[in-house]
């Protein structure tokens, strides 16, 4: 078989709707708002206030998201795409810093009458 004769087919290649680097707006603002404030509400307070000067409707997705997420929970610092290596690491188990061990005691279930008569019937 001579490489010359064999076909070499080449790959059907995604068609792009718009151009991101042409296009006056971005992906990620073309995306709803609702959407948009959903991402948004992944991200880390330090990243949230650079995206607030990225572009205006940026701006008004962050400005929702700090009501209505940020007011209420903060994200985890914690990559948002893990790869298979990360799942083997016990990321989300990190303990906070001089954060206090709070021990639960387990509180019986016999009051001290009913081992005060337990004892007496099984040491006598």
């Amino acid at each position: 078989m001579d490489i010359d004769s064999v076909d070499v087919v080449s790959p059907k290649k995604k068609r792009v709707v718009g151009s991101c680097f042409g296009s006056e707006r971005s992906f990620m603002e073309s995306l709803p708002q609702d959407v948009l404030i959903k991402v948004l509400c992944g991200v880390e307070h330090d990243d949230l206030k650079r995206l607030f000067h990225v572009s205006k409707p940026i701006r008004e997705a962050v400005i929702i998201a700090k009501k209505m997420h940020f007011a209420y929970s903060t994200p985890k610092k914690v990559p948002a795409f893990r790869c298979s290596l990360d799942q083997t690491l016990d990321v989300d188990e990190v303990e906070a810093p001089n954060a206090p061990r709070q021990s639960r005691v387990a509180r019986s279930r016999l009051s001290q009458k009913t081992l005060a008569h337990l004892s007496v019937a099984l040491f006598s």
